[in-house]
């Protein structure tokens, strides 16, 4: 792995370990600032507003849990899977 990405991924880690991040550093995991606010604006992501409205706030487990909440199995899980099904169906 090149030093780049170590370094950005270790940035990642490190910002990412408080329990409350802004937006600045959700958007870390998203290529844009402009993809963060659709996710928020179309509340397809957990947030909180602050009082007045205008600034956003994102709880670290709920993110985390939001974000590995889309997993895709590998090849190997869905052939036992199916294997399974065609073992029990009979």
């Amino acid at each position: 792995m090149s030093d780049s990405l170590i370094e950005n991924f270790t940035r990642k880690i490190i910002v990412f370990s408080k329990n409350n991040v802004g937006k600045l550093q959700v958007s870390l995991f998203f290529q844009t600032l402009s993809t963060l606010h659709k996710l928020t604006s179309t509340k397809q992501i957990p947030h909180y507003k602050s009082r007045g409205g205008k600034i956003n706030y994102y709880d670290k487990a709920e993110l985390t849990e939001w974000m590995l909440s889309c997993r895709i199995k590998t090849t190997d899980v869905l052939e036992d899977e199916a294997l399974a099904y065609i073992t029990f169906q009979k």
